[in-house]
């Protein structure tokens, strides 16, 4: 789930937050793995080009608290 904001015609700001099972054999809600970021986005003529930040709200020992992304094109 993301809001994006849109700044201007080419750039964007977006929020987003994500739930994803890290374990098929986990398939309560305790296997559940959750991240809330923040991403930019600039409008290229071939796609945009994203820059986004996800944070680990509940870090478990040996991941870490947060990852950049830097990515080219539409993501779902």
């Amino acid at each position: 789930m993301s809001k994006r904001f849109g700044r201007q015609r080419q750039d964007s700001i977006a929020l987003f937050g994500e739930a994803a099972y890290t374990d098929v054999h986990d398939a309560g809600l305790t296997g559940m793995r959750y991240a809330v970021g923040l991403g930019l986005r600039y409008q290229t003529p071939i796609g945009p080009l994203r820059l986004e930040y996800g944070y680990n709200p509940d870090q478990r020992p040996g991941e870490p608290q947060g990852t950049f992304h830097i990515g080219f094109g539409f993501s779902s």
